[in-house]
């Protein structure tokens, strides 16, 4: 009976403890996931700022595009006021007459490219607003599975030391199921003061003597682990924010040779010597031209205070990248502070 109150002790013990390692490593997991979605929410953040700045540029360019058509109209207005001036005066005023017949043409023909360049930002502007509507949903549900996901390590970090607790509360019983057994010298003085103290009790009939097998003692195996689904989630959830890491990267350099490839790509070269830094993070931007800067540097994972020039930028670093190469994107072709934005190399390798 002792021995089957032990062995179900250890074996729950063990469970436990097994248990409770790995709901360490799904908390870990968990927690990279974590900052990988933080990751990927900062990224949404600057694209969703690219996009109000694009749409600011489109709406400015729609005034002014509108403001040059109030222009042209009234030019319109004049040179039909011309025409009709000319064709008053008779033959005399036969030259002025085809004048302003050419002038009210061209005047014309301006009004209507001005209607057409008002349509195509308006087209622009239209598609800009879609984009930007878009970015904002999805930095919402990204904002949405961050508050799922820190609830979700909430539970689990709950759950793990709602299991510690149970480890070492078995442990304790095991202790103390565990009793040590006596000494030889302390056995035969026990035997010895039994046999005083009992009285005679007459010999019972002696039974036909059968063999018992003896019972094996189960042996205490360590639990084999069973698939586990959350962390198997995880590891999808991973590999899709990975691919979703890799797609923002291409992002990033498709938009750095756009800007290479602008009518001025020498640019002027504002900052010299100028560097990126963070406790972990300490290298040299090189100039691109046309306003572009690129570093690179071997990262630590977790939430980062990033400094460039005057500036400071908040950047996090998924626990799974540390010791990987980031590359540092620079921008400093826009009013204000300058554009900073990072991935790891790796990702388009």
């Amino acid at each position: 009976m002792g021995f089957n109150i032990l062995f179900g002790a250890v074996v729950g013990a063990l469970t436990l403890s097994f248990s409770t390692a790995l709901a360490a490593a799904d908390l870990s997991v968990e927690q990279d996931v974590l900052l990988r979605l933080q990751q990927v929410s900062e990224n949404q953040q600057l694209l969703l700022q690219d996009k109000e700045q694009s749409l600011l540029d489109f709406e400015r360019k729609l005034q002014d595009a509108q403001d040059d058509l109030v222009d042209a109209e009234r030019e319109l207005q004049d040179k039909e006021q011309e025409l009709a001036d000319a064709r008053s005066g008779g033959e005399t005023m036969a030259r002025q007459r085809k004048l302003a017949e050419h002038a009210v043409s061209m005047a014309k023909r301006g009004v209507k490219n001005r209607h057409k360049r008002i349509q195509r930002i308006e087209g622009k502007l239209t598609q800009e607003q879609d984009i930007l509507a878009k970015a904002r949903t999805q930095l919402s549900k990204s904002r949405s599975n961050i508050a799922k996901q820190e609830a979700k390590i909430a539970r689990l970090r709950d759950e793990a030391s709602a299991k510690a607790a149970r480890v070492a509360k078995a442990e304790q019983q095991r202790q103390a199921n565990a009793r040590p057994e006596p000494k030889p010298q302390v056995k035969q003085t026990l035997a010895k003061t039994q046999v005083k103290t009992q009285a005679p009790v007459a010999e019972p009939p002696k039974l036909a003597q059968v063999d018992i097998p003896k019972q094996e003692q189960p042996k205490v195996e360590e639990p084999k682990p069973e698939p586990a689904v959350e962390e198997q989630e995880a590891k999808d959830q991973m590999a899709a924010l990975d691919e979703l890491a890799r797609q923002q990267a291409k992002a990033e350099e498709q938009r750095l040779s756009e800007a290479l490839a602008s009518s001025e790509p020498s640019g002027r070269q504002l900052y010299k010597n100028l560097r990126i830094r963070s406790e972990s993070v300490d290298a040299e931007f090189q100039f691109l031209g046309n306003h572009q800067y690129r570093a690179e540097s071997a990262v630590t994972g977790g939430r980062h205070m990033f400094k460039v020039g005057s500036h400071h930028y908040r950047g996090t670093i998924p626990s799974s990248d540390a010791g990987e190469v980031y590359v540092f994107l620079y921008d400093t072709s826009r009013k204000g502070k300058p554009r900073l934005s990072m991935y790891r190399k790796s990702l388009l390798q």
